[in-house]
């Protein structure tokens, strides 16, 4: 599934109906502002993330483990961890029935490398949509 989610579809999914209030259900959202991108891009670009809590009662978001995936493989280390352990989806931050946490880091965080990446972002009780890009070394690859 190709996805790419703007602050308009980030609106959208908000205003989808809940779940069930005794079913647990968490709804998560991966999002770039573009499919095409040079190495030297990745720095301007955000990658957004969005978690919904569509259970009836709070989650703490930074207790449910989350990672973002490259093509299969978590993304481990320096600020990618710092990123988890702060912010709104950091410890100490509940996510109440109903609400949502939004944010975002740069996809130079996360991407690396020229050629064709998929983003995916996990956690307990999740799994986001996959978004594909394509990483050209210079304009014009």
């Amino acid at each position: 599934m190709l996805a790419i989610l703007t602050p308009v579809a980030f609106a959208a999914i908000l205003s989808m109906p809940s779940a069930a209030q005794n079913q647990p259900k968490l709804t998560a959202m991966l999002g770039a502002e573009g499919l095409f991108f040079t190495v030297k891009d990745l720095g301007k670009f955000p990658l957004l993330l969005l978690l919904r809590n569509d259970s009836g009662t709070a989650v703490e978001p930074a207790k449910l483990g989350s990672r973002i995936f490259l093509d299969g493989r978590p993304v481990k280390g320096g600020l990618i961890d710092a990123f988890f352990s702060s912010g709104p989806l950091g410890p100490g931050k509940s996510l109440a029935p109903g609400k949502h946490a939004s944010t975002g880091l740069l996809l130079s965080l996360v991407v690396k490398t020229p050629g064709a990446h998929r983003l995916v972002w996990r956690g307990a009780g999740f799994s986001s949509n996959e978004v594909r890009l394509l990483v050209a070394e210079k304009p014009g690859d």
